[in-house]
């Protein structure tokens, strides 16, 4: 018996992928869009929940021979989140970002037959780089810094909607820009953060949805 795929839409760039339901927890989990790297959570349909709506698709759908369009892959889960905030909740500004999980499974990868285990939590913010090794250092901090900066709207929305509302987002999130920094430095290195402007065009593109609110390279300031 097959298994109906789930289709997701990314609120950003609006690409669509089809994924696995059965990798998706009962309580939902974040994603990273693979077009535009942006992180917005999923969550089952309250049938598939239920156990409904899992049986083979019809013999139309069978007959389809379009290829299934690529997958997202799935971010680092905040393991206090999982269990008190499913929902994703607007938090109060100030408190200590949640712990994630040290590695993110790529929905659909051919490279694992096994299903996710239980994510290992370690550290405050995200442990993203762990996703990003195989890559070039240049690229790996480039992608490191928009899945930082994407975790800020991911953990706080209501806030960034506010701030976005009343043009105060450089205020509204200094906090986690300055602990987003130091994470990226301490991943990828003084010489290559301070070095580049990979931070500050995450933080334009992403935070800001391309507007200008930060200059130069390195430290946002």
């Amino acid at each position: 018996m097959t298994t109906r795929s789930l289709s997701v839409q990314c609120p950003s760039c609006e690409a669509t992928f089809a994924i696995d339901p059965l990798r998706v927890p009962r309580e939902g989990i974040p994603v990273i869009c693979s077009d535009c790297l942006r992180v917005f959570r999923i969550e089952l349909p309250l049938a598939l929940v239920r156990g409904e709506g899992m049986d083979a698709t019809s013999s139309e759908d069978a007959g389809a021979t379009d290829p299934p369009p690529e997958e997202p892959e799935f971010a680092g889960e905040p393991a206090s989140r999982a269990v008190e905030d499913p929902a994703l909740a607007a938090e109060e500004f100030g408190v200590p970002p949640a712990q994630v999980a040290e590695e993110a499974a790529e929905v659909g990868s051919s490279r694992s037959g096994r299903p996710p285990e239980e994510p290992a939590v370690e550290g405050t913010l995200s442990a993203a780089a762990a996703r990003f090794g195989r890559r070039s250092p240049s690229d790996r901090a480039r992608r490191l810094a928009r899945v930082l900066v994407s975790d800020m709207i991911t953990y706080h929305p209501a806030r960034y909607e506010e701030a976005r509302e009343s043009g105060t987002l450089v205020q509204a999130f200094e906090e986690e820009i300055e602990k987003s920094w130091e994470e990226y430095v301490e991943q990828v290195g003084p010489e290559l953060a301070e070095g580049t402007d990979f931070f500050i065009a995450a933080l334009n593109d992403i935070l800001a949805r391309g507007e200008t609110l930060f200059r130069g390279t390195g430290r946002p300031g």
